[in-house]
């Protein structure tokens, strides 16, 4: 009708912080703490993919085809949306003239999802080597169908998570579906409205706690997206992909300590704790490259010999002691496995302790003396003679750890670096997060030096880490950098991917990354001892404070965290370009 256009524009624009909208095909995941399903958004509701998670196990649902629409012959999708205040993933699809929309919702706290239809085409819910059994029965004047998808199996992504079969009861009735497992409460809701007011329920609750950003409407809702799907797709296990993405296993890597749970802590501390309990009762033998259930050391060969993710354990868990999310008895458990590791590695010299034969965070070739490695060996042994667990010898010699050259005297990024490329960031993780301090003038060298040779071809994070790193030196780039950092690896769908090829998403570490630059570098958040100056800070009554110095952007008015948690606070931080203020 006349006007439409005018109509739809309007209301486009006052929701473009909170919707994603498309109208090309993509892959667009759903995902929660026990479900992740993937569908393809020119292909109707028909899912591609389904994971459950089973404990802290991610397991791939078999053959899972339906429920499949029956779309009119020379149907066209118009345009999709996914709304993040509701998490309703809607569809229209037009033919013979008329529109008919298609809608999607998963529900907040059960495996379960729901479909909805504009038209009464049924669907067809089939599925290949399934067991499908119908029933019916009448119920007043309406007959009702009841479809059961039983013994469905399961395959184990890391042999042994589960124990015996996995076997999921996959069941559907009137447009809603369950993909459930022994001893669930496999009761369904009554219908597509009963899920989505759950849904909308659990919404207005989680959006209490928000990111706004006073400048371009993309900058917010790329923000907004990342924190709903960093937020949301959290396990405990805390694997880089959570429950969206069979890639790594759903092991657990340093993405968790390093890069999610920093923002976790601040936006959604329950998941935080949960994790970072997680790896406390799974430590294994050893800290290993990729952790499954129990600790069980499931790396593959060429990263066996990483050593600074051990590092990383230990300096989450003082980071988390800090903001008083676990307690030193928790570190000291963890110190336990984690200093007899970089003990063992380690051999005295002339040029003082040497770490040799490691694969450094720029991966690759094995290194000796990798910069990152040998910073977090001192500080862990440091904190472990602080527990009794070193002794003043070992401490002395952890002192005398040989920190990597180059031929101008900068720190270079291990032995014999050519500095001429990497694939991913190293030596600057020295700056941030570990927070290094160097003498007068290295840290801005060092940034000029290496900010710009990572590769193309990388994985996400590197450029989050520059940005993050060139905003605390109040670097005009900092803002581009940024963009940068997400815009390369987000598809038109937001669908972050971990590198620019885009071919796996949801990515919640690059995504994470990318928030620590908002948290970390432009709202200019520090988490330090009490007694250091700052703009405007919040004690947290163990001798640390969380202060901010930002570095807000100016294509930014403004920036506000809404309700999140300055240790075991909550507060409201806003940030303009006059100042900071904490309610």
């Amino acid at each position: 009708p006349p006007g439409r256009n005018e109509v739809r524009d309007k209301w486009k624009f006052s929701d473009a912080g909170w919707v994603i909208r498309g109208s090309e095909s993509n892959q667009f995941k759903f995902v929660s703490d026990r479900l992740g399903l993937s569908i393809d958004t020119a292909m109707g509701m028909a899912p591609q993919d389904a994971y459950r998670v089973i404990g802290s196990a991610l397991v791939k649902i078999k053959d899972l085809q339906g429920p499949q629409l029956d779309l009119p012959r020379e149907s066209e999708i118009v345009s999709w949306s996914f709304d993040l205040r509701s998490g309703e993933f809607s569809v229209e699809v037009r033919s013979d003239r008329r529109f008919s929309f298609y809608k999607l919702v998963m529900h907040p706290h059960a495996p379960v999802w729901a479909i909805q239809c504009a038209f009464a085409t049924p669907f067809d819910l089939s599925a290949k080597s399934m067991d499908l059994a119908t029933s019916a029965r009448k119920v007043g004047e309406r007959r009702e169908r009841e479809l059961f998808l039983q013994t469905v199996q399961a395959s184990q992504l890391i042999a042994g998570e589960v124990v015996g079969p996995v076997e999921i009861t996959l069941v559907g009735r009137h447009g809603v579906y369950g993909a459930f497992i022994k001893g669930e409460d496999q009761v369904l809701p009554k219908s597509y409205f009963e899920v989505l007011e759950a849904s909308k329920a659990f919404h207005k609750d989680f959006w209490k706690t928000d990111i706004e950003i006073d400048g371009p409407a993309e900058d917010q809702l790329a923000v907004r997206t990342m924190l709903y799907y960093l937020r949301r797709g959290s396990t405990d296990k805390l694997p880089p992909f959570g429950a969206s993405n069979a890639k790594y296993r759903g092991a657990r890597f340093w993405d968790a300590e390093a890069w999610m749970l920093p923002v976790l802590a601040i936006v959604d501390r329950e998941k935080a704790n949960t994790a970072t309990r997680w790896r406390i009762d799974n430590l294994g033998e050893r800290i290993a490259w990729e952790t499954a259930a129990g600790g069980k050391d499931v790396t593959p060969k060429e990263f066996g010999n990483a050593l600074h993710v051990a590092g990383w354990v230990a300096w989450w868990m003082g980071r988390a002691i800090d903001l008083q999310m676990t307690t030193a008895a928790d570190e000291k458990k963890v110190l336990e496995v984690v200093f007899p590791q970089f003990y063992k590695a380690s051999s005295d010299s002339e040029r003082g302790m040497q770490i040799k034969g490691v694969e450094s965070p720029d991966e690759g070739k094995l290194r000796d003396n990798d910069l990152v490695t040998n910073l977090l060996a001192k500080r862990v042994a440091t904190t472990a003679a602080d527990h009794g667990i070193a002794d003043g010898e070992d401490l002395e010699l952890f002192k005398s750890i040989v920190i990597p050259k180059a031929q101008d005297d900068l720190p270079a990024t291990y032995d014999n670096d050519l500095i001429r490329g990497y694939q991913q960031t190293a030596a600057l993780l020295a700056l941030y997060p570990l927070e290094e301090t160097f003498v007068e003038g290295v840290t801005e060298k060092m940034f000029d030096r290496y900010a710009d040779l990572t590769s193309e071809v990388g994985p996400a994070m590197s450029e989050s880490i520059h940005a993050t790193i060139a905003a605390r030196l109040g670097r005009k780039d900092a803002y581009t950098r940024w963009r940068k950092s997400w815009q390369t690896y987000t598809d038109d769908a937001m669908m972050f991917h971990e590198r620019r090829n885009k071919q796996d998403a949801y990515f919640m570490t690059g995504a994470a990354g990318s928030l620590q630059t908002v948290l970390y570098g432009f709202a200019g958040m520090h988490i330090e001892r009490e007694g250091i100056v700052a703009g405007a800070s919040k004690s947290l009554g163990n001798g640390h404070q969380v202060a901010f110095r930002p570095n807000l952007p100016a294509e930014w008015k403004s920036l506000t965290l809404h309700n999140v948690f300055l240790g075991p606070h909550r507060a409201t931080v806003r940030i303009d370009h006059s100042g900071v203020s904490i309610e």
